[in-house]
């Protein structure tokens, strides 16, 4: 439980099971979901994509949370 409250508030890169990945402040962890914020969309093959506002992803997509040191 320490360990997840350590990642709240850091910059994270989180990979998703469709093979997509998002970048971003993880600002809150709320339940079953991850909330990022000044996020960026990474896919395969194409160039990052800013997105506007707030990133809401269901954990039970999520494949890992890395902390971006």
């Amino acid at each position: 439980m320490w360990a997840r409250r350590l990642m709240v508030r850091r910059q994270v890169l989180v990979s998703l099971s469709s093979g997509r990945a998002f970048t971003g402040l993880l600002w809150a962890r709320r339940g079953r979901q991850l909330v990022l914020k000044s996020a960026e969309l990474l896919e395969p093959g194409a160039q990052a994509v800013v997105v506007d506002g707030d990133v809401v992803l269901d954990r039970a997509q999520v494949e890992y949370v890395q902390v971006v040191i």
